[in-house]
């Protein structure tokens, strides 16, 4: 899968544009495992363990090089016996409905741990998943546990970013994938699976697995499909827009190329703007641009700071693509 990252609120990244291989690609990649890097939680000091962006294809449109390792990771815990994972890694922006959650609990026990599946927010393509280690002995993990080959599967028909954390208290290591498919998420087959969880400072190993679990994504309740019809051109780029799916993960747009380079991603990404039903205006900003079976789809996550947005889909009242107005509710 070729897919163009923009994730430049957490990293500041310097952008070539080059195509390079698979040993090429794992250099690069091993290169961005950012190491105890702290950021201001609200209730304390949370870490930022571990971030690793895993792609489908062996080509990209571009390659992201990291410049600054500044990932800032807001958290908060609530209660011992409860921990909202997507305010965890997001802040107290991700307000998300439950009607937007995808519950999964799916769990596996091996030596004592619990990995639990516990939860997502399904879009058409696009997604989050959140998974949890905990200790059946109620034991507290070290600050800088990892777990090491956390992955989804299969890798070839999807792409994701990594994010670990353990919580404040130390009863949870919590994994998140952010996801981008080629094809529906809805009803696809998925597979975690992890190898041992270890100390990261000292690579000591704290418990072996290794856990698998395989489960059927359900697209959240919440998700918005519209079918629309745009034509947009930007120099040598002619460009069909074909379908938006809104969700609480962000605006999904899918088109196809109609020039001479349409199996190429494009390079521009156009101006969305969503109004609310209370007439609030907020625009958006792309964090990725992917190809799917039928051509391209842009991922509208951001706001105009590259800060990660969630939204309420029920409460939008229409979005403009480069100032052509589409109403969704009316």
């Amino acid at each position: 899968m070729k897919r163009a990252n923009k994730d430049l609120a957490r990293i500041s990244l310097e952008i070539v544009n080059i195509e390079i291989n698979d040993e090429e690609i794992e250099q690069l990649t091993t290169g961005l495992n950012f190491k105890k890097i702290k950021a201001n939680a609200i209730s304390g000091i949370m870490k930022e363990n571990k971030m690793k962006n895993i792609s489908r294809r062996n080509r990209f449109k571009k390659v992201l090089v990291a410049a600054v390792a500044a990932v800032i990771m807001v958290g908060t815990v609530f209660a011992a016996q409860y921990v909202d994972n997507f305010r965890l890694f997001y802040g107290d922006k991700a307000n998300i409905a439950e009607e937007d959650k995808t519950v999964i609990n799916e769990t596996q026990t091996v030596a004592g741990v619990t990995m639990n599946v516990e939860e997502g927010i399904i879009g058409q393509k696009s997604g989050v998943i959140m998974v949890t280690f905990e200790k059946k002995d109620g034991t507290t993990f070290p600050k800088d546990a990892v777990v090491t080959a956390l992955e989804l599967l299969p890798n070839q028909e999807i792409s994701y970013m990594i994010g670990q954390m353990v919580t404040e208290d130390g009863l949870k290591l919590v994994g998140r994938f952010e996801v981008d498919s080629n094809d529906t998420l809805h009803g696809k087959k998925i597979t975690v699976k992890a190898n041992r969880i270890v100390e990261e400072s000292t690579q000591e190993v704290i418990t072996e697995g290794p856990w698998e679990i395989s489960f059927k994504l359900d697209a959240s309740k919440g998700l918005i499909t519209k079918d629309i019809d745009i034509k947009i051109t930007n120099q040598d780029e002619i460009m069909e827009l074909k379908r938006m799916d809104i969700s609480a993960v962000g605006i999904e747009i899918q088109g196809v190329r109609l020039d001479k380079n349409k199996y190429e991603l494009p390079s521009y990404t156009p101006v969305v703007k969503i109004t609310m039903t209370d007439d609030k205006v907020i625009e958006l900003k792309a964090g990725s641009t992917s190809e799917i079976k039928t051509g391209f789809k842009w991922q509208y996550n951001s706001d105009v700071n590259y800060n990660p947005v969630f939204i309420d889909e029920q409460n939008v009242k229409s979005i403009s693509i480069d100032g052509e107005v589409f109403m969704i509710k009316q």
